[in-house]
């Protein structure tokens, strides 16, 4: 049980990463 929610807490970890990035990604281009 403890195993899962390790494994849970670091795929949401991996999520928000990856939007942050596709966030990113758009704001850059208008910049430039």
């Amino acid at each position: 049980m403890n195993g899962s929610k390790l494994q849970e807490n670091c795929a949401q970890r991996t999520k928000t990463i990856l939007e942050r990035k596709e966030n990113e990604k758009p704001a850059i281009g208008q910049n430039q």
